[in-house]
């Protein structure tokens, strides 16, 4: 997305209606869990090391209702004035998320992924090397049996 682009504000847009059910209120915990795939959870001060550009979903809560809702979120265009708010974009308008009652997750670059695929994959490696090795002692434990029990008759 064009970092230079102009969208406009949400809250200026006369012609917006927000709809009683959006498609992201529609989200079961298991469809949230699917969208924040690839995504990391960022701890409040992290948040402003996030670059312009990365995408982001969260969790805010509503004030009317005191519930926390999943946001399907949008591309970071801009940090707020003391670390209060950041600024999203979809494109087309542009809103603040107030950090204050904000979950916030940040889609992890190709590096990070890949560094997590190889953290995933060393201890997977690290779990068959263990069971290999109790596997190879029952084969041992078997054969010995086995063999004692022949020995026996």
């Amino acid at each position: 997305m064009d970092p230079n682009k102009i969208t406009k504000r949400l809250s200026r847009d006369t012609s917006y209606k927000p709809t009683e059910k959006s498609y992201q209120s529609t989200l079961s915990d298991v469809d949230i869990a699917k969208k924040l795939t690839d995504y990391t959870k960022i701890k409040s001060p992290e948040v402003y090391k996030i670059p312009l550009g990365t995408h982001i979903r969260y969790f805010t809560v509503n004030p009317k209702t005191g519930e926390k809702e999943f946001r399907l979120g949008g591309t970071l265009n801009k940090l707020g004035d003391n670390n209060q708010y950041i600024v999203l974009s979809n494109g087309t308008f542009s809103w603040s998320v107030q950090l204050a009652n904000s979950i916030i997750y940040k889609k992890l670059s190709i590096s990070e992924l890949k560094e997590t695929v190889k953290e995933d994959t060393k201890k997977e490696m690290t779990d068959l090397q263990k069971e290999n090795k109790e596997l190879k002692k029952m084969i041992k434990q078997i054969k010995e049996t086995t063999l004692n029990s022949k020995n026996k008759k």
